[in-house]
């Protein structure tokens, strides 16, 4: 009798528990959701946990027994693993406050129950079980039961154990399959409660969202009190804040523009006596001056015992937007006939024959409105060929779908036009289409204008793909924001490297600081004006690996989002700076060659003056003496005077002879017809051989000659080159050397060579001459030692021959006067290979 009493006391217990997660639901939202959720179970169903463990029902050798079973295995259930610690544990210090040689099967008894219920909660999860009924229950405290049997026989023995389950298996069977099932439908039926809670407050919030969307205002009217109540939404159609109506019905018509204000009143008498619903449109002005157009749906309800109406409830709408739409309607129909595009209106059915065509349409095509109406709108590409824009408008028409093509049609008057068609369905009030209706445009010079444009947009394309420029965009910030393939090329930079960094990455070191500022600056300036930066003056830019090149940046400003943008092309000037090098020293040296021909140009004019005398005087002196001769005979010349003229022709001749020598010798020069035999050569035999070559001229002159030869041994030249060029520089020293002066030949070895110099004590050059000795007919007469006589050619041979040589041939004026004429010669062999600068003047 005592343990039955004890069971329903722990049943009590359970109903009371039970009782208050009931209370506390009704007035506490408490069952929230998350780990916050399962805390607030954990610890409810841990308190229901203590109270039963505080009220045992007491067996042998000390054991105790309780419904705790019931809230720690629900524990796990409803509220896993966190809610099954936290109920356990409150439980595991209740049972040790009970004490007991059975107390540490009690706690581990508590925790095996929690964790039982969680892992039943788990399985339930896995075959989509959401709630669990009765017999789940019951499977749930049989489950928990089997699992916590191995506790009665923790830390006591094992026959203690055995008798203490044979004498109360029924009592905890009995609890356990009595308290879970209990609770658990308590649960159950709270969470339900919670849902259904959770659903009509979702309900009520939708349903004021979707009124509040729609701008419905629900209103009440107590007409035994005249009190009148407006919920939130009424507030807001009525241009309100909320709460601010003052709840009379002499307020509410007050709100009324003074026009409508008679009208509603007697409609809402007549309403009210008739007791019938009634619908109302009025306009109010709201506190901000906003007017409004409010459509009002009410009826009458409840009665206080008589005939007469107690309330009225309904609804205002506000329709402002659709008294809007409607005059726009209404002003869309009036510029459909003043539209400057053609409007047709088809039905949707057979044919789809015209209804409507404005005026644009018939000033387009030319076809009256009489003309085209019941007509299909294939009239107007007849004989153009079936275009591929008919067909996506055929596909159009049969889907229900808009659709805009451009395509060409014929007018009235038999000329084509293109025209833009825009087609779009009209749908009726049940979604059916009804008809179809079609803007026309003519855009025959845009079409025209497109076809040049595309033209041009191909060939900019073309030339995009093929130029090598890198182009790239900085925004506001500096940084790169494009950068495409030629500046990939150009840069090393990969796109998505470089793409966000700042353009400074592209910039040398040391020209950052000027190159912030100029960038800055230009993009700040709204005045911009694309072009080429820097001037046009080259930049140094920057590669990944750190290498500069010289570069030529273009730069447009733009505006993108109100936000200044800049495009840059970069063009690698690399190439281009050592073209520009190459040429600045071929135009250097092109300009050496112009003067150097203009010089000739000169001599040559002056050659010719010249030798146009020079060979004209000795063929006169020939010509004279030879018609002297034969007018006058022998007999009358006599043999001296006969010997006289013909010695006289004999030298002119030889004169003449000699002039045209020089000039085959010079041509021949210059055309790499003379080559040189290098071979060794005594230096003094060679002296003396071109000394008593010139003598007679010396002594004629009486002018001495004297040599120098420092070095003894053969000099490499070509024996016979070498004479000639030291009998030409002979011949100059005695020309123009005074009677009585001396000529000086030294040999000597300089600069890995030799050097055979004639040294004369005349006047010396001029300055403006010696800057051209060795030009072809450049000549220097000296009045005071020259007899004027000479082509100007004999230096001119002299550094040609001296050239062939691979040798050098320098002219100076000495320190005391005269001239002193160099002529190098290299110590070894060497093959000539293009023209030398062999001549040095000093």
């Amino acid at each position: 009798m005592i343990v039955a009493h004890s069971i329903l006391q722990n049943f009590g217990l359970l109903c009371l528990g039970a009782l208050m997660m009931l209370l506390l639901t009704r007035h506490v939202d408490i069952l929230v959701t998350g780990q916050l959720r399962n805390l607030v179970f954990g610890l409810i169903l841990g308190v229901i946990s203590v109270v039963v463990v505080a009220s045992p029902i007491f067996g042998p050798h000390g054991s105790t027994f309780d419904t705790r079973a019931a809230p720690l295995a629900l524990a796990g259930y409803f509220a896993g693993p966190v809610g099954g610690v936290v109920a356990a544990s409150l439980a595991a210090i209740a049972r040790y406050e009970v004490g007991g040689p059975y107390m540490i099967s009690g706690i581990l008894s508590v925790f095996i129950y929690a964790a039982a219920g969680a892992v039943f909660a788990a399985i339930s999860r896995r075959r989509n079980r959401r709630r669990q009924g009765f017999l789940g229950f019951v499977v749930l405290a049989v489950v928990s039961t089997l699992a916590s049997l191995p506790a009665f026989f923790v830390n006591q023995p094992f026959q203690d154990g055995l008798a203490i389950l044979s004498d109360f298996w029924p009592i905890i069977l009995v609890s356990n399959v009595g308290g879970i099932p209990l609770l658990g439908l308590t649960i159950e039926f709270l969470l339900e409660i919670s849902d259904e809670r959770d659903r009509y407050q979702i309900g009520l919030q939708t349903s004021a969202l979707a009124r509040q969307s729609a701008r419905i205002g629900v209103w009440t009217h107590d007409l035994s009190s005249g009190r009148v109540t407006w919920d939130s939404v009424q507030h807001e159609v009525m241009g309100l804040p909320p709460g601010s109506f003052e709840g009379t019905h002499e307020a509410f018509i007050s709100r009324i523009v003074p026009a409508d204000r008679p009208r509603v009143e007697e409609e809402l008498r007549a309403a009210e006596a008739a007791s019938a619903p009634f619908q109302l449109q009025f306009q109010i002005m709201t506190p901000d001056g906003e007017l409004r157009h409010i459509r009002g749906h009410g009826h009458f309800v409840g009665t206080d015992g008589s005939t007469a109406p107690a309330r009225m409830i309904g609804v205002n709408f506000d329709v402002t937007r659709e008294h809007e739409l409607q005059a726009q309607v209404e002003l869309n129909s009036a510029a459909l006939d003043s539209a400057v595009c053609g409007v047709i209106i088809a039905e949707a059915k057979d044919d789809h024959p015209i209804v409507y065509v404005n005026s644009a349409f018939t000033a387009i095509t030319g076809y009256t409105s009489r003309e085209t109406l019941g007509r299909n709108c294939r009239f107007l590409n007849k004989g153009l060929g079936d275009q591929p824009e008919l067909e996506v408008i055929r596909r159009s028409l049969a889907r229900g779908m808009p659709c805009t093509v451009t395509l060409s049609n014929r007018r009235k008057d038999g000329a084509t036009f293109w025209n833009t068609l825009n087609l779009s369905p009209i749908r009726n009030r049940n979604g059916h289409i009804s008809h179809f209706i079609g803007v026309q445009d003519d855009v025959s010079e845009q079409v025209t204008a497109r076809q040049v444009i595309a033209e041009g947009r191909d060939q900019l394309e073309a030339i995009l793909a093929a130029t090598p420029d890198a182009i790239l965009t900085v925004d506001s910030r500096q940084r790169i924001t494009s950068f495409n393939d030629a500046a990939v090329r150009l840069f090393g930079w990969r796109r998505d490297e470089i793409i966000g960094r700042s353009i400074h990455e592209l910039v040398p070191v040391g020209a950052r600081k000027t190159h912030v500022d100029l960038v800055r600056n230009y993009i700040a300036d709204p005045h911009s004006v694309p072009g080429p930066m820097s001037a046009l003056r080259i930049v140094q830019a920057r590669r990944k690996n750190g290498s500069s090149f010289p570069a030529l940046i273009s730069l447009a400003r733009y505006q993108v989002g109100g936000e200044p943008m800049v495009t840059a092309t970069a063009h690698d000037m690399s190439e281009i700076v050592q073209a520009n090098e190459e040429l600045q020293r071929l135009s250097d040296r092109l300009r050496d060659q112009l003067e150097e021909a203009y010089r000739a140009n000169e001599a040559k004019d002056h050659f010719l003056a010249h030798m146009s005398h020079e060979l004209r005087t000795p063929l006169n002196a020939i010509i004279g003496f030879s018609e002297l001769i034969t007018s006058l005979g022998m007999e009358k010349l006599g043999p001296a005077r006969a010997d006289e003229y013909v010695g006289d022709i004999k030298r002119s001749g030889e004169h003449l002879l000699s002039l045209i020598n020089e000039i085959l010798d010079l041509s021949r020069l210059k055309a790499g017809q003379v080559e040189a035999t290098i071979a060794p050569v005594e230096a003094q035999a060679l002296l003396e051989e071109a000394l008593t070559t010139i003598a007679p001229t010396l002594v004629k002159k009486s002018i001495g000659a004297m040599t120098d030869v420092r070095e003894s041994g053969p000099i490499l030249c070509d024996r016979r080159l070498t004479l000639q060029c030291l009998l030409n520089l002979l011949s100059n020293a005695a020309k123009f050397s005074p009677e009585g002066s001396r000529v000086t030949a030294r040999v000597f070895h300089q600069d890995n060579g030799t050097c055979i110099a004639i040294e004369d004590q005349g006047s010396g050059v001029p300055d403006d001459i010696l800057e051209r000795v060795g030009e072809p007919f450049l000549r220097h007469d000296d009045p005071l030692t020259s007899n004027g006589e000479g082509s100007g050619l004999g230096l001119a041979i002299t550094k040609s021959l001296v050239e062939t040589q691979n040798g050098r041939l320098r002219i100076a004026n000495g320190a005391s006067g005269g001239t002193v004429a160099t002529i190098w010669l290299p110590s070894r062999d060497r093959v000539r290979n293009g023209e030398n600068n062999s001549l040095e003047v000093c």
